[in-house]
């Protein structure tokens, strides 16, 4: 069943980074709550052990302090430790001891404060809580708003390959904050700002407003960190022999035997007495430690002593060992130990405490184009999401326009990214088949039939057609808009696979469609990969742009594209386009119950819509259904990538697009 609210329709927009599927979801009252931060932590400490003489706070015209004593306007705030004592001075007075509320003019003021050689912008107002000891400056924010900036804070330096990184991260800020918010549990404060907490730096140049949230309820399994070292850790490594639900996740991309999370932080070692490790974890009880079992794949530790075992968790551990020898020498919690001599030695690799998301494979994961939704689900498979419909009605749709003449998009990185995201090729590689008969082997190409049926006699074909009962008596153009298997597969016997195979190392020269085409090694592989079904075949979305500009009906400007066009006679490209034509009325793109009042079907005739869909099997570290939609409309192309669809619902989605753009006025189906 198609989901009530599809798509949020950019209608002239040439590129989309990814657009929530979903019913309206509860993302408008999670963005009228607020978070309390507490703020400048590390400076106030720095000015208190005397690392600094003073700090100071500027702001805007308008602002006012409030004060027991009464209400001042203020523009500079100046606060110093002397004598043991905090002194806040402002408004040529000091601020009395207590509680100081500062406010300010506008929709939206902020003040600025200056540290570590860069300025920082908080929102207004700022609450202050001095007992003279100790000063607290707290703020309220708006929790999308601080979400997006903890995320940039914890990020660090930013550039255009890290941006889907960056909001999957805010993502789980932003369920960590919703759970937080069940308690304050820094003085009043829900968080601060110290990294060893939860990053914060003031004001990004970010904003936050997905319309599909994580749900709240996995706020408190939602952890994150630097980076796993090439593995990753769960909520055990937290507790000491307390059962967790989730599995640990391979850091891995499957597809490229490729390990994430690993070069930032690829080793390092540290060595500690055994007397100096005994005196930082028993400095009031005479035990000692003389062995230490740890196992990263159990994430479990225990501490052989005289006195008998000692189990403890191993980021309580590795936190008791740091306070004392500084924050990074125990970098991570991957690691193997080893005693000898009276020195435990430490090696390992990644940083901080290895659970959950690991932000640098994250940012490996959005540089090769995958979505910050992607993202989420390689590092929390178990994820549920806030939607009107319920998780299972979630999807993530991706998809890029462009002009079918010229091939031209919007020219931003992250539509880069995703163009050069590799994706299996699935049933729209039997648009290359296709080619290939209409280039060299125009007798199959006209005279090929083939009968789908439930009975499978050939074993090298396919079990079944994806349509279960078959699709009875096919020739080439009923087996394109069909998208028939059988058909496909069965040429197996009448094309010769070394052919086949040094024809498309040739097309992928001529045409610049960058095909990556395994290894077939039998007649039942062959077979598999005629129908789509071999999903080591893989593209790129920019090859897909590629091919649909190809068998798209408008005239090319691409020279690789028009070389290639003059193999094929204009009759054998007319029935290409005829089948495509076709794909959206009565074939796989029609197939939406949404399309059934008729109305969508008489506007694709009308229009001439055309497309292709596939449906994959695909992922990083698990895998899971994604549904692929080439096609156009007029001078205006579209290449889609529906996660957790399938081919039919990405043409339905990408319909919905092609026919805003048609309806445009002044536009016509047109892009430019």
């Amino acid at each position: 069943m198609r989901i009530a609210a599809a798509v949020i329709l950019p209608a002239v927009s040439l590129f989309s980074p990814g657009i929530p599927v979903a019913a309206e979801s509860s993302v408008q009252g999670i963005a009228g709550r607020s978070v309390r931060i507490m703020i400048i932590s590390k400076s106030l400490r720095e000015l208190k052990e005397g690392r600094s003489q003073s700090l100071v706070l500027d702001f805007p015209a308008g602002a006012c302090a409030e004060t027991v004593n009464g209400t001042f306007s203020l523009r500079r705030l100046t606060v110093r430790f002397i004598d043991g004592m905090f002194a806040v001075t402002g408004g040529g007075s000091e601020l009395s001891s207590g509680r100081t509320i500062i406010t300010g003019d506008g929709p939206d003021p902020v003040f600025t404060f200056s540290a570590q050689g860069e300025t920082r912008r908080y929102p207004l107002p700022l609450e202050i809580i001095c007992t003279g000891r100790d000063v607290q400056f707290i703020i309220t924010e708006n929790i999308m708003q601080y979400a997006v900036d903890s995320a940039s804070a914890e990020l660090g330096v930013y550039n255009e390959t890290k941006a889907e990184a960056l909001y999957a991260l805010a993502h789980a800020v932003l369920a960590r904050s919703l759970s937080a918010r069940e308690g304050a549990k820094h003085n009043g404060a829900h968080f601060c700002d110290l990294t060893c907490c939860q990053g914060y730096r003031g004001r990004s140049r970010f904003t936050f407003n997905d319309q599909v949230t994580i749900n709240a309820e996995c706020g408190s399994r939602v952890f994150f960190g630097s980076s796993g070292g090439g593995i990753i850790l769960t909520g055990k490594v937290f507790s000491a022999g307390i059962d967790v639900r989730e599995q640990p996740v391979p850091d891995i991309i499957y597809s490229e035997n490729f390990t994430l999370s690993r070069k930032l932080y690829p080793s390092w070692k540290a060595d500690i007495s055994s007397d100096d490790l005994n005196s930082i974890l028993y400095a009031a009880i005479k035990i000692k430690a003389v062995q230490i079992n740890y196992s990263v794949q159990q994430e479990a530790m225990i501490l052989q002593t005289y006195e008998g075992p000692h189990r403890i968790a191993p980021e309580t551990f590795r936190l008791i060992i740091n306070r004392v020898k500084g924050w990074s020498f125990i970098k991570s919690n991957n690691y193997e130990v080893r005693c000898g001599n009276g020195i435990f030695m430490f090696r390992g690799s990644g940083l901080g405490h290895c659970a959950g998301l690991s932000i640098e494979g994250a940012v490996q994961l959005a540089a090769k184009g995958y979505s910050r939704y992607e993202i989420l689900e390689h590092y929390y498979p178990w994820i549920k999401y806030n939607t009107g419909e319920g998780a299972e009605s979630y999807h993530y749709h991706r998809f890029v326009t462009f002009d079918l003449q010229s091939g031209v998009t919007a020219k931003t990185r992250e539509q880069e990214l995703f163009l050069n995201r590799r994706i299996p090729f699935g049933s729209v590689s039997k648009l290359v088949t296709v080619l290939y008969l209409a280039s060299e082997r125009k007798d199959l190409f006209y005279n090929h039939r083939f009968r789908c049926t439930a009975d499978r006699s050939d074993r090298n074909l396919p079990e079944k057609c994806w349509e279960p009962g078959g699709h009875g008596e096919m020739d080439l153009r009923s087996a394109v808009y069909n998208s028939c298997n059988l058909y496909f597969a069965s040429l197996y016997s009448a094309i010769d696979m070394k052919k086949y195979s040094a024809w498309v190392k040739s097309f992928v020269k001529e045409t610049g469609i960058d095909i990556d085409l395994p290894a077939v090694n039998n007649e039942r592989e062959f077979a598999s990969l005629l129908a789509g079904l071999d999903f080591r075949l893989t593209v790129s979305i920019k090859g897909l742009v590629h091919l649909a500009m190809l068998v798209s009906p408008q005239e090319s400007a691409d020279r690789m594209i028009l070389s290639f066009r003059k193999k094929v006679r204009a009759d054998e490209f007319s029935i290409i386009r005829d089948a495509l034509c076709a794909t959206m009325t009565i074939g796989t793109g029609s197939h939406s119950s949404s399309n059934g009042n008729g109305a969508r079907l008489e506007d694709y005739k009308r229009l001439s819509a055309w497309g292709k869909t596939g449906t994959v099997i695909s992922g990083t570290n698990s895998h899971c259904g994604y549904g692929i939609f080439i096609g156009g409309c007029g001078r205006c192309g579209i290449v889609s990538v529906l996660r957790r669809g399938t081919g039919a619902m990405a043409a339905d989605y990408s319909g919905d697009i092609l026919l805003a753009m048609s309806k445009k006025p002044g536009l016509n189906g047109k892009m430019f």
